[in-house]
């Protein structure tokens, strides 16, 4: 029986039907323009438009109670902010960027539906598998589709660098960073301390921390990418596991916690917390996501301190609709502090699409919150008797120092960094952090031509990495 592979997922009791509408090519609007004295007329312009599918489907149930609960299981699965990627079972090879549309009314008749899913494809193409290449220069990467298709670099940084130059033949090219001229001196504008994607818990300590109305209990775990609780233990407050791990001592720094917060159940209270850790063993800020009331929708928050003494720089109540995924940053220079948050969708593929960035300021005039930071404490919890977020996570934690100014111009990329350059989707990260202001004026997201696409990668004895593609077709 024929099904399809939607978003990831696909549903057993759906059946395809013959009849499915899945055009060759993708309707295309020719403009014309007639020239006086000379026959038919100019081709001056081509459109392509949406490519729409209709898909007929048979759903069987076994009861009619059942079949009114899969109409809603439907809607959860196929109904989505973003197009998600469309695969039919007699077409492996090739997928869609599509969303549903329309409304979805089937024929019922005892226990089964029958109806057309309808399903339209913003972009217009279809997509061979991923591919992917290592990467040398120079190279010659041959895209088998019949369309011009968008690639990512992801680079490994090697040593420190001002730029990174990418070539496509002779016209196109991709350059991040600002170079250095011969008299200028570049210097390491920060010092990464941490950059810990919580694929283990190996560095992490026990910790006797005084949580903010709570108590520490339970244990951690690691996924394999997300730190999550295995247990709360008990309390009458907030309770739940918290860790300890330590860097080398700054004045000024920058902090990031990624998490993926959510709840299903409007009883379920959970928050997840990153403390900041000063020397003498006191906290001097948090930052944190959670759930603590019935409303289902995340609260953001971010503090600095000094004993008793606090100041609030972010704090949004129920601030958003569903699951909090994305990260907040804490920066502090000199006297100014700087909380930024940022939303990606949940994609659940790793990649990085920023979806909204909030930026928060503070200035310590007064220089009440200047105590150096040396560690940080994540800590998952869960109220009282409660029960916990369906989701209560920390993705990611990363810290760096921000070294005072010893030169003319700040080194772009440090050894270890992360670059992605998705053409895509438009956007430069590095560490998982958007960075489009080191893009050069003139450098252009490029696309590979069908067929053979050369690359000249500079400086390629600092970089190593991988270049990833579909082949796109028509």
């Amino acid at each position: 029986m024929s099904n399809f592979t939607f978003n990831g997922e696909r549903r057993d009791y759906i059946t395809v039907l013959r009849g499915k509408n899945l055009p060759a090519w993708a309707p295309i609007q020719r403009e014309l323009t007639a020239v006086p004295g000379r026959p038919g007329a100019v081709m001056t312009r081509t459109t392509t438009n949406v490519r729409t599918l209709s898909i007929p489907v048979r759903i069987k149930s076994d009861s009619f109670e059942n079949l009114q609960l899969l109409k809603e299981d439907l809607a959860a699965w196929l109904v989505t902010d973003e197009p998600e990627e469309l695969m039919f079972d007699d077409e492996p090879n090739r997928s869609y960027m599509a969303a549903v549309d329309q409304a979805f009314d089937f024929t019922e008749v005892v226990y089964m539906g029958r109806g057309t899913i309808t399903f339209v494809v913003p972009d217009a193409y279809k997509y061979g598998p991923v591919k992917t290449a290592a990467i040398e220069s120079p190279m010659v990467i041959n895209s088998e589709g019949s369309a011009p298709t968008a690639p990512t670099f992801r680079l490994n940084i090697a040593s420190t660098l001002t730029t990174v130059n990418i070539l496509k033949g002779e016209t196109e090219y991709m350059s991040i960073g600002q170079p250095a001229d011969v008299e200028e001196t570049a210097f390491a504008k920060t010092t990464k301390l941490l950059d810990d994607r919580a694929t283990t818990l190996t560095g992490w300590g026990s910790t006797s921390i005084p949580l903010d109305n709570g108590a520490i209990g339970g244990d951690m775990l690691s996924s394999g990418d997300e730190f999550y609780a295995t247990n709360y233990g008990s309390g009458v407050a907030w309770h739940g596991p918290a860790r300890f791990r330590t860097f080398a001592v700054c004045e000024d720094y920058r902090v990031r916690v990624w998490f993926n917060n959510y709840v299903n159940k409007s009883n379920q209270r959970g928050r997840s917390e990153l403390y900041l850790v000063s020397e003498d063993g006191t906290i001097i800020g948090k930052l944190e996501v959670s759930n603590k009331n019935s409303a289902m929708r995340p609260t953001v928050y971010c503090n600095i301190r000094n004993e008793a003494d606090t100041k609030t720089i972010l704090y949004k109540k129920d601030a958003y609709k569903g699951r909090f995924y994305g990260y907040i940053e804490l920066k502090k220079e000199g006297i100014n502090f700087t909380v930024t948050v940022v939303r990606e969708p949940y994609t659940g593929d790793g990649g990085y699409k920023k979806k909204s960035t909030e930026v928060y300021r503070y200035k310590d005039t007064q220089n009440r919150f200047g105590k150096t930071l040396v560690g940080v404490v994540p800590h998952i919890g869960a109220w009282s008797s409660n029960p916990g977020a369906n989701r209560a996570r920390i993705r990611k934690i990363y810290v760096e120092r921000i070294n005072e100014s010893s030169g003319d111009i700040p080194f772009s990329f440090i050894e270890g960094d992360t670059v992605e350059i998705n053409h895509q989707t438009g956007l430069i990260t590095v560490n998982d952090i958007d960075r489009m202001d080191l893009k050069d004026f003139g450098a252009n997201f490029f696309k590979f031509d069908p067929g053979e696409n050369t690359l000249i990668i500079e400086p390629i004895e600092s970089i190593s990495g991988e270049i990833e593609w579909r082949d796109r077709y028509k």
